[in-house]
């Protein structure tokens, strides 16, 4: 067993490195996919609020084709921000999951993720 370990009792191991695929997905891959689930459901209480927004104009002011154009663009910008964040995430996570799975690495994977990555912006 590993001396001066801490814990019940029971013996650690001693070898580095030893289930760092824990470590990986969950300080790796879970953020950007808890941001993913977190822009989905702002996305779309974002549209929601601009679509009851345009509602309760509506009933005030008859000129509403603009205003539904705007709910339409928003709606378009939001979707296409969640499907960019997602083809970002998609790749990173398919990447480590073929890792981890089979101890390989995939090429075409790999290249995905290494152009799609940088492409977040921050």
């Amino acid at each position: 067993g590993c001396e001066g370990g801490h814990g019940s009792g029971n013996e650690a191991s001693c070898i580095r490195g030893n289930n760092a695929w824990i470590y990986q997905i969950a300080f790796g891959y879970a953020p950007g996919w808890v941001g993913f689930v977190s822009i989905l459901v702002l996305m779309g209480l974002m549209f929601y609020t601009v679509h009851q927004q345009v509602q309760k104009v509506k009933r005030y002011n008859s000129g509403g084709g603009v205003l539904e154009k705007k709910r339409k663009e928003v709606g378009y910008q939001a979707m296409a921000y969640i499907c960019s964040y997602a083809a970002v995430e998609l790749f990173a996570s398919v990447n480590r999951l073929f890792q981890i799975v089979t101890g390989r690495t995939n090429f075409t994977l790999a290249m995905l993720f290494m152009i799609f990555t940088p492409l977040r912006g921050f």
